[in-house]
């Protein structure tokens, strides 16, 4: 996987090729976990919007062990495909105050 910086500068500067290279199909497993995939909400204030994708996200995922859920490469992978618009809607402020090392926490 690649260094935190890399990751960083292809986020910032929204390079979906860049990503590629870290996020693929060789480097995330296609699990057998079916689900309903729905949009989250990436537009307003994170107070208004959090709790609706945390229903949002129950809803699609219910059926997940507890395991499964508190997989980190589950939430990367995730992030990484069916989510990345949720990502760019949470690190928008980050962003646009080149605040790196905030971006890496995320």
């Amino acid at each position: 996987m690649a260094n935190f910086d890399t990751y960083v500068k292809y986020i910032k500067e929204n390079d979906e090729e860049g990503l590629e290279t870290i996020f693929n199909k060789e480097t995330i497993l296609d699990g057998n976990t079916e689900f309903n995939y729905q949009p989250l909400i990436t537009e307003g204030i994170y107070s208004d919007t959090d709790p609706k994708n945390v229903e949002i996200l129950h809803r699609s995922l219910h059926m997940l062990s507890p395991v499964q859920a508190s997989q980190e490469k589950f939430w990367l992978g995730m992030t990484m495909t069916y989510c990345k618009d949720y990502l760019y809607y949470r690190l928008n402020d980050e962003l646009s105050k080149n605040k790196d090392e905030r971006i890496k926490t995320e």
